[in-house]
């Protein structure tokens, strides 16, 4: 067993009383879930297994896209939006850099944005750190952390 510390700093936009709600997981195994109002560090341990693959998951679950975006009615461009940033992650206090854009991506599961053209609208979306409709942000990693640590750098 590997005991490894994660710190995800990540930063939830929101406007009036519309603020995202995300768990956050490692294989299943939930460690929050709760609204992110502005910028926050969430801090866990995880128990892994030796020798192992596994997700970290961010699910943004509460968007409603009728609420949570204004819309310019002059140049119908958003001006208010709500949406989730993962801004860095640290095992170990090791903080990853640009692993987590380069090895991780976005399964979309929000029905209007699965409704639309896949050459506009990719999924799953990769290299993005902003999470802004329903959906699981995934970072998969191995263990032990240190080798996958040096396999990606």
């Amino acid at each position: 067993m590997e005991l490894i510390n994660f710190k995800i700093n990540i930063t939830g936009n929101g406007f009036d009383d519309r603020w995202p709600e995300c768990k956050i997981l490692t294989n299943n195994h939930e460690h929050f879930n709760g609204q992110i109002k502005g910028n926050q560090v969430i801090e866990f341990d995880v128990s892994l297994d030796d020798d192992s693959n596994n997700k970290l998951v961010i699910d943004y679950y509460n968007r409603d896209y009728k609420k949570d975006v204004v819309i310019d009615r002059h140049c119908y461009e958003p001006i208010k939006s709500t949406n989730l940033v993962v801004n860095s992650i640290n095992i170990e206090d090791i903080e990853l850099g640009m692993i987590p854009y380069n090895t991780s991506y976005i399964d979309v599961y929000e029905p209007w944005y699965l409704d639309q053209d896949r050459e506009e609208f990719p999924n799953p979306r990769r290299e993005d750190m902003q999470i802004s409709w329903n959906s699981r942000w995934t970072m998969e990693f191995s263990s032990p952390v240190y080798i996958w640590l040096l396999e990606n750098m």
